[in-house]
């Protein structure tokens, strides 16, 4: 039996590649990458995703988030708006340019413009979703499902 690294196939995920340029994952396994400059938010997130199979990578600012991407990349990005360093919006513009077919998900809590407005520039900056912080693990496994292709399933684990 061929090595699946080797040839370049992964163990636990299929990915077809649509006409439109949209990934799709099957058996609701991705590789994600979460943004976040608040560790707990970040391992929360990542915990509620891992127990839904994701291979899931954590970066704590936009600019890390984008070397992850480039040097090795997800299926979806999920990214907070206001962070140190590099914020959400030239992080999103940042995948734009050199992987547009690539889903985002943007999140946040508000700031000094407020959430509202915050994620509406999300939107126009190229996020196909957003969630307005706090949201539940149901709101965001779901918001995953649907950028993956995939029909949400609603969880019954805890955290």
């Amino acid at each position: 039996m061929a090595n699946p690294v080797a040839t370049g196939q992964r163990d636990a995920r299929k990915v077809a590649r649509p006409e439109n340029g949209c990934n799709r994952v099957e058996n609701d396994v991705a590789r994600i990458i979460v943004i976040e400059d608040e560790a707990a938010i970040r391992s929360l997130v990542t915990r509620i995703l891992g127990r839904k199979g994701h291979e899931v990578r954590e970066a704590a600012n936009g600019r890390d988030g984008v070397a992850l991407h480039k040097g090795d990349p997800a299926e979806l990005v999920i990214t907070d708006l206001f962070m140190p360093e590099q914020d959400g919006i030239e992080t999103i513009q940042q995948i734009r340019e050199f992987a547009p077919e690539t889903p985002i998900l943007a999140m946040s809590g508000g700031g000094a413009r407020g959430s509202t407005d915050s994620l509406a520039d999300a939107e126009l900056f190229g996020a196909q979703a957003v969630l307005q912080k706090p949201f539940s693990p149901d709101q965001l496994e779901r918001a995953v499902a649907g950028l993956l292709g995939n029909p949400a399933r609603p969880t019954t684990a805890g955290l």
